[in-house]
């Protein structure tokens, strides 16, 4: 196969596994409607966990938009930093775990980035199953 076979295939994988998330029930997960799911899956990226936190977590080692955070606002809740690349960049975002949702370092993850610095979280799309 040649390496444009190859790029289209894997674009056709990812919008397969788009559409059969939605089908399953992934907009419903975060309370959303099938109209604003479809307007984020837009911006969906694939990323990796590379920091899990939570309450117990010391505050210098927090990004600076958990930080702004009062410790009743993170108790019961566990964040994770993902990185993901766009347009051969590496970037980061945070983003609140659901409760349903047990992740671990290294993780893969889709997520919809948003900017923590604006105090909007990423939403965790799903996380792929291992083959």
């Amino acid at each position: 196969m040649s390496k444009k076979e190859i790029t289209i295939q894997r674009r056709i994988l990812s919008v397969l596994s788009l559409y059969s998330a939605l089908l399953i029930g992934a907009p419903n997960a975060f309370g959303q409607d099938a109209d604003s799911y479809m307007a984020a899956k837009d911006n969906l990226k694939h990323g990796w966990v590379t920091h899990l936190y939570d309450a117990k977590s010391d505050r210098k080692d927090l990004p600076e938009c958990l930080e702004k955070l009062t410790d009743s606002e993170r108790e019961n809740k566990h964040f994770a930093k993902i990185h993901y690349k766009h347009a051969r960049r590496g970037l980061n975002t945070i983003a609140e775990v659901p409760e349903s949702m047990s992740l671990k370092l290294d993780d893969e993850v889709d997520v919809v980035p948003e900017n923590c610095e604006k105090g909007k979280f990423a939403h965790i799309v799903k996380v792929p199953s291992i083959k």
